[in-house]
């Protein structure tokens, strides 16, 4: 039986406590996710095994759909629990045996909690449909908050200590957030509460949930592909190992703005749109990334990227939530999956083309990859408004025919 959280249960208070939650574990993981790749090139990993390691953890986030299902059947508390629990073992694993055979073990054990994580924790604090886009927009936010106190913490610990300081940091903040979430639930849910039926289950394959998740592919997997040499090429540029963490955290940080705004905004402006505006934006950043000749360049990309994620990411989980509103753990765990399924073969693609022509080649590469995206969300919104102007006339035709 499924864990099902109406309004009245998810009070404001509960919904600050998953937020706390999801701010600490975004925080733990971030720091393995960025700062391991620093690590694993100041111990001699090559282009190619630097981004297979960003794929690893791809690889088992692709795991998502399955898990969402489960959350949606057994409870959304029980599966994201289990899931922080792995990304706790992830940054032990890191700890005891920081070789590069060990750190892409490791990662993947981190992309199978995020699997376990994201698509639960999301699903918990967006569970009841109305101001849906609202409350994905508190769990983007807190998301957000946590990757930009993993990119500054994380990278002052590293520069005044060490990467592997940076990884004990990440190990007290797992600890921190499996402690938290486990007290919040004891304390705020009942047990009748956590056996109450979400009702049939299935997996939401409709041709427009199945164009969504296509450009979803495309979009994400470019700047995932970006994300796993950036830190190098940033490096390359001139950038300390704190100032990567503050220059990526320059995306991370206006996304807690953002992401309330946009979810706000999808209110009163067609999310199609909102969409389709987030999967362009991030075409332009990445093809950006590859015409910066500075730190100071990569900035003002970073700020843009924000504003397009925050975009994407809302109207996409939302417009998911609502195509699929009695499977939502399915729903946005199948999302989960496009988004790692690109995120295991863009790295892969990138890290070739980055090893025989350079990184700025890998960027204007994956930028076109963008753009596939973008011509599949246009073709998604394009059939989603279509099919609600035939069931407009259907409508009307059973009315005027009554």
């Amino acid at each position: 039986m499924a864990l099902i959280i109406e309004k009245s249960v998810l009070s404001r208070g509960l919904r600050l406590k998953l937020a706390l939650t999801t701010i600490i574990t975004s925080a733990s993981t971030n720091i393995l996710w960025i700062y391991l790749i620093l690590y694993a090139k100041s111990i001699g990993a090559s282009e190619v095994e630097t981004s297979a390691i960003t794929s690893a953890s791809s690889l088992l986030l692709m795991t998502s759909p399955f898990w969402g299902h489960l959350s949606d059947k057994y409870g959304y508390d029980r599966v994201a629990s289990l899931g922080q629990l792995l990304v706790l073992l992830s940054s032990l694993m890191v700890l005891l045996s920081p070789n590069i055979k060990v750190l892409m073990l490791s990662r993947a054990v981190t992309g199978l909690g995020l699997a376990m994580f994201i698509p639960s924790m999301l699903s918990l604090m967006s569970s009841s449909r109305s101001r849906r886009s609202l409350h994905v927009s508190i769990y983007s936010a807190s998301q957000s908050t946590g990757w930009a106190i993993g990119l500054v913490v994380g990278g002052f610990v590293a520069k005044e200590y060490s990467l592997i300081h940076s990884f004990y940091l990440s190990f007290v903040l797992a600890s921190i957030a499996v402690l938290t979430f486990r007290f919040t639930i004891k304390r705020a849910l009942s047990p009748a509460q956590r056996r109450q039926s979400l009702g049939t289950l299935h997996f939401p394959w409709s041709k427009s949930f199945v164009m969504l998740s296509i450009a979803s592919f495309f979009r994400d997997g470019s700047i995932i592909g970006a994300y796993s040499f950036l830190p190098v090429f940033l490096r390359e540029l001139g950038a300390s190992e704190d100032q990567v963490g503050l220059i990526l955290a320059v995306n991370t940080i206006p996304q807690i703005l953002l992401m309330l705004l946009v979810g706000k905004l999808s209110e009163f402006i067609n999310e199609e749109a909102i969409f389709l505006a987030g999967i362009t934006g991030t075409s332009i950043v990445v093809f950006s990334y590859s015409i910066a000749n500075s730190v100071i360049d990569v900035i003002p990309i970073q700020l843009l990227l924000a504003l397009s994620f925050s975009s994407f990411y809302v109207s996409s989980r939302s417009i998911a939530g609502k195509l699929a509103p009695k499977n939502i753990g399915a729903a946005l765990g199948t999302l989960t999956l496009c988004r790692n399924a690109g995120g295991t073969l863009m790295p892969l693609l990138a890290g070739i083309v980055w090893n025989l022509y350079g990184a700025r080649v890998a960027f204007r590469f994956l930028s076109l990859i963008c753009v596939i995206g973008l011509l599949v969300a246009i073709l998604f919104v394009t059939f989603m408004r279509s099919h609600a102007l035939s069931n407009r006339f259907d409508y009307n035709q059973e009315v005027m025919n009554s």
